[in-house]
């Protein structure tokens, strides 16, 4: 194998794709049709999170001297996409800066989603991180999210709707066995992993980890690890080339894996990664001109759809409800399926059948008396990047939404704000990919993500705790497709008192107009969507898409709605 100044590393595409993959696996409600359009917001913080990937993958394999410019088109299941540019930019002081781009369009539905990204990562000639940035723009919501190194600490900020939030955090250091040889602070930066990975390969090494820091995915160390497969043949600009095959998982996309073609001079030629069945993302390697070529950008939210074994009657008025959920064994790290633990909640009861089934109870009218709920800690309650509770209009929402409402008791203060995001945000629509409160509050605008986090937000403004809950939900019709269950996020909320007396988390669905909450709604995540752990949060979502099954085994509707008590 020669190797070439460059590195079969993997990790840029596999980062960017992690934002990415938020954009595929969400929820939306239609305001005056009950659940009729009910399907985004959490799949667009899943695209995002694969887009991420993508990107780091790229990255690496960006020679670190003299300057590199390389483009690719980005196909998704055989539709061009968009592109991606991987570029290395020398400069006269011995800096080295990584730069890559990637614009593509997705339809989630009728509408289509523009997204973009550009990401920089600036190091000294020897290795020592400066500065790297990433700004990702998903519909019409804009991040950047920037890291400053100094010798001991570093500054993280996150910029969004006009807010920014600084965080002065130690310098990261891995302690991980192997991590010290690859670096000082036992990760590396763009150019380190490209020399690392080279020496590896060229003494033969069949698998190689390292750990790396990337601002898309917060401050944290990841830690990324090659294997050398082989030879294949690999088609690229319409003609067939023999590649180097090479497979990169990163730890904080579990179960995912993406494939990178080289050449005999290590460059990357073509990236394929699934981390989603029936969406599998190809950068293949191009000139400008083809690359920026019109795109067609395919439908990719009905894909994330599940189709029960039966249709549910009148599921707004549902009371209680048994299933059975099935993953596929087709995973592909070990055996991911115990991994998935849906929560016991209030209202859900879980238990497992076998290594890949669980039967979830969903029962709004009989609370366990003795059930005793995790009590919340100052992850619930505090300001986040999502859930800024300290943004004036935030403040100025509650205060009006209370000011409209006879609420005393803390349970009808958060029915109430339930009831005021629901009218509150008017503009129910696709366009929006994922928003923070913040710019909820401004905009007006989304689909479950944004009415859960505003209402998580509003929530904490008058001092209840709150959390978001990622599941699925049962609708009716959407996209032409009727009957399914789409991916879903709705609100929590922690209130004193209730069965056991020692407090309880109450399920409020923003996106309903009539009632709180139903049993057509199956938990399988919580999150208090604090920084340093909501993409992760997001991302456990990934391995669960095109795979799960669920049987309906009874449901029970009754004309009577439950209460925000759970009663």
């Amino acid at each position: 194998m020669k190797i070439d100044n460059q590195a079969c590393t993997g990790w840029y595409i596999v980062t960017w794709l992690c934002p990415l993959c938020n954009t595929l696996v969400g929820g939306f409600m239609g305001r005056k049709k009950m659940l009729k359009t009910k399907k985004t917001g959490l799949f667009a913080a899943s695209l995002a999170a694969l887009v991420v990937m993508v990107g780091w993958v790229g990255r690496v394999h960006a020679q670190a001297a003299p300057a590199t410019d390389r483009w690719y088109a980005v196909m998704v299941e055989g539709h061009k996409a968009g592109w991606m540019r991987l570029a290395v930019e020398p400069t006269k002081d011995g800096r080295i800066t990584t730069v890559t781009q990637m614009q593509m369009s997705l339809r989630r539905g009728p509408v289509a989603l523009p997204i973009t990204i550009r990401s920089t990562f600036e190091e000294t000639a020897n290795g020592r991180p400066i500065e790297a940035s990433v700004v990702q723009s998903f519909g019409q919501m804009q991040t950047t999210q920037r890291l400053r190194f100094g010798n001991e600490t570093m500054q993280f900020t996150t910029q969004q709707a006009g807010m920014e939030q600084t965080q002065q955090l130690p310098l990261p250091r891995v302690n991980a066995p192997g991590a010290k040889a690859a670096g000082a602070l036992g990760w590396l930066t763009p150019a380190g992993i490209q020399r690392y990975v080279e020496q590896r390969l060229a003494a033969g090494d069949k698998e190689i980890s390292y750990w790396m820091v990337d601002p898309a995915l917060g401050p944290e160390p990841t830690e990324v690890v090659v294997r050398v497969v082989g030879r294949e043949n690999v088609e690229v600009l319409g003609k067939v080339v023999p590649a180097i095959a090479c497979d990169t998982s990163v730890s904080k996309m579990p179960g995912i894996t993406t494939r990178s073609y080289l050449d005999d001079h290590g460059r990357e030629v073509r990236m394929t990664m699934a981390a989603i069945p029936g969406m599998t993302m190809t950068v293949v390697l191009a000139d400008r001109q083809l690359a920026t070529s019109p795109n067609d950008p395919p439908e990719i939210m009905a894909t994330t759809f599940i189709k029960p074994d039966k249709p549910i009657t009148s599921p707004r008025q549902l009371e209680s409800a048994v299933y059975e959920l099935t993953i596929e064994n087709d995973l592909r790290s070990g055996d991911p399926v115990k991994a998935f633990e849906p929560p016991d909640t209030l209202l859900q009861r879980v238990n497992r059948l076998n290594g890949h089934a669980v039967r979830v109870a969903v029962d709004l009218s009989k609370p366990p008396p003795d059930y005793q709920d995790p009590r919340p800690d100052d992850t619930h309650l505090h300001a986040t990047m999502a859930l800024n509770k300290d943004d004036p209009e935030i403040q100025a929402l509650a205060r009006r939404a209370l000011s409209r409402a006879a609420a005393t008791t803390p349970a009808a203060k958060a029915e109430a704000l339930r009831r005021f995001v629901y009218e509150y945000i008017d503009a129910k629509d696709l366009s929006v990919g994922f928003a923070t409160a913040s710019e909820v509050a401004r905009t007006a605008q989304g689909d479950c993500t944004e009415h859960a986090v505003l209402l998580a937000a509003l929530l904490r403004v008058v001092g209840i705790p709150s959390r978001t809950v990622n599941g699925v939900i049962y609708i009716d019709e959407f996209l032409n497709q009727a009957g399914v269950f789409g991916y879903h996020m709705w609100t929590q909320a922690w209130l004193e008192g209730g069965p056991g007396r020692g407090g309880r988390w109450v399920d409020l669905d923003a996106t309903l107009q009539d009632q709180p909450f139903d049993a057509a709604h199956i938990a399988f995540a919580t999150s208090a969507m604090d920084d340093p752990t909501m993409i992760n949060d997001m991302i456990s979502m990934l391995p669960l898409i095109g795979r799960l099954k669920i049987k309906v085994v009874d449901a029970t509707s009754d004309p009577v709605a439950p209460t925000t008590d759970g009663r």
